[in-house]
């Protein structure tokens, strides 16, 4: 019996983190990766500033964001709810 296949959480974004990151300090932050919101509104917004950097960018419900893409490197936050480190 052939054991299940495990799916790789990375970053949509083409970046200079690689998955191997996840859950580990980089300059004292630990990486995390975040779902794209359920707003349909900030969601938009999210997408349309992931194609600047990746044009061929295609969202699926399991597409993910490094923490590190939001001002705060925390993830997304009700002070800096938009990626906006590229």
């Amino acid at each position: 019996m052939m054991s299940p296949k495990k799916s790789r959480k990375y970053c949509c974004i083409y970046c200079c983190i690689c998955s191997n990151y996840r859950g580990k300090n980089v300059d004292g932050k630990v990486i995390s990766l975040h779902r794209y919101p359920a707003n349909v509104a900030i969601r938009r917004i999210w997408l349309q500033r992931s194609r600047l950097v990746r044009k061929d960018f295609v969202y699926t419900a399991n597409s993910q964001i490094y923490s590190q893409h939001f001002i705060n490197s925390n993830g997304p936050s009700t002070d800096h709810p938009l990626p906006s480190i590229y």
